[in-house]
């Protein structure tokens, strides 16, 4: 196989590929169609570029996903402590602080 063989094949491929990543993604919201491609490998230019926006719009997008994943991330994590602490209490919630260790007996 030729090196221009092997050019016309990859562009090819890669154009069933981007054609297959957006079948999937066709009827999804803007954001979610940015975090599946993301997710499915592509750079921001390459997404931006399917979705019709900017690679600018497209890191910005996909930076403010991971705030608010790492938000929930906290939040959980938050919520986790506050599970043990209630558990420490002998399972009644009004005992426990809302975030800490459970006040200690005199």
């Amino acid at each position: 196989m030729t090196t221009d063989q092997f050019d016309t094949i990859s562009r090819k491929l890669d154009v069933l590929i981007r054609l297959s990543a957006l079948s999937l993604v066709a009827a999804k919201p803007k954001q979610d169609q940015v975090t599946m491609l993301s997710s499915a490998g592509f750079r921001p230019k390459e997404i931006a570029d399917m979705c019709g926006t900017t690679a600018n719009a497209v890191r910005v997008a996909l930076s403010m996903m991971r705030k608010k994943r790492k938000a929930r991330q906290r939040v959980a994590r938050a919520r986790g402590s506050v599970g043990k602490d209630i558990a420490q209490t002998g399972g009644d919630p009004r005992v426990a602080p809302v975030l800490g260790s459970p006040p200690k007996a005199n």
